[in-house]
Parts: structure tokens; C-alpha cells; sequence
């Protein structure tokens, strides 16, 4: 069967029509009407060849012409895709950067606040070093004083005795050794 020569506008028009389906900028029922009206119009320029024969042929164009509006709008639509993709991809990874950058922020805080504590009890701990220090040198201070208070009690004590002017004895007053001394003679 010989291929029927159509022209070019009406290629045009009929990938226009498709087009205009697919994008639905127009309706099913004017799509039928309009693609009626151009197989007729195109039907008329090929009047010699038979209206069955001429239909058949246009409707085999037809078919290559919504064979490649669909694989136009299919390729369009896996670059869509693939465009997508790209952008979830890009997404996620802007996702795992915040993330990588929070836990790196999270842990820069941890790590000044373990610092801050380990300087806090470092301190700490020399100042009760600090403090024992001291208290152990005021106790050791204390004793020898209670030790020479004891001692100057007991040469008070056996002076004033040895030497036959007095006897002296020790009181308890509130809560203090004290001595009294007496006159015995």
C-alpha cells in the first residue's frame, strides 16, 4: 500500500491538537471534533485517492503523530523525574550537613561544658587542699598553745609553791582552767 503524502500543516496541526490533549488546554470532546474537522480537511486535498483508503492513511499518521507527542511528553516527564530526584537528593544531603553541623555544635558545647566542670572541680579540690591546709596548721598552732598555756599553768603553779608565798589551785569556770592563786600566809 503506498504511503499517503499529507501535508506539513496538517502534521503541524495534528501535533498541536495532541499536544494541547496531553497539557489538557482543551477537552475530549473538542479534541474529537477538531481532529475530526482536520482528517476532513486534509481528506479533501487527497480526493482521488477514495475516502476509505485516504481515512485509513490519515488515521496511520495520526497514529505516528500521538506516538511522538507521547514520547515527547514521556521523555519530559523522566526528565521531571530525574529532576526531582536530584532535588530530593540535594535535599538530604543539605539535611545531613545541618545535622553534621549541629552535632558538631552540640558536641563543641559539651566539650566547654565538661571543660568548665573539670576546671570548676579542679578549683574545687585545691581549695579544700587549700583549706585542710590551714586547718591542719591552726590545729597544730592550737595544740602548742594549749600545750604551753598547760605548761605555763604548771610552772605558775609550782613557783609560787617552791618559793613558800602561796598555794595556787586550779577552777574550773566556764568551761576554762583557771588558776587561783592564795595567800596561805
Amino acid at each position: 500500500m503506498p504511503e499517503l503524502p499529507v501535508s506539513r500543516k496538517f502534521l503541524y496541526d495534528l501535533d498541536e491538537l495532541y499536544t494541547k490533549r496531553r497539557t489538557k488546554e482543551i477537552t475530549e470532546e473538542e479534541f474529537s471534533i477538531q481532529r475530526d474537522a482536520l482528517l476532513a480537511q486534509e481528506a479533501k486535498s487527497h480526493e482521488t485517492m477514495g475516502p476509505v483508503l485516504i481515512a485509513k492513511q490519515l488515521e496511520a499518521v495520526e497514529s505516528g503523530v500521538a506516538t511522538t507527542v507521547n514520547k515527547k511528553f514521556a521523555k519530559e516527564a523522566q526528565e521531571e523525574s530525574d529532576r526531582a530526584a536530584r532535588e530530593r537528593f540535594a535535599r538530604e544531603a543539605e539535611r545531613r550537613r545541618i545535622r553534621r553541623e549541629e552535632k558538631a555544635r552540640q558536641d563543641a558545647i559539651e566539650a566547654e561544658n565538661k571543660k568548665r566542670i573539670e576546671d570548676r572541680d579542679l578549683f574545687r579540690s585545691a581549695v579544700d587542699a587549700y583549706i585542710s591546709d590551714l586547718e591542719s596548721k591552726a590545729n597544730r598552732g592550737q595544740t602548742w598553745f594549749h600545750w604551753l598555756q598547760i605548761l605555763l599553768i604548771l610552772l605558775q603553779t609550782c613557783a609560787p609553791g617552791c618559793s613558800g608565798k602561796g598555794q595556787s589551785r586550779f577552777v574550773a569556770r566556764q568551761g576554762k582552767l583557771r588558776q587561783v592563786v592564795h595567800d596561805t600566809g
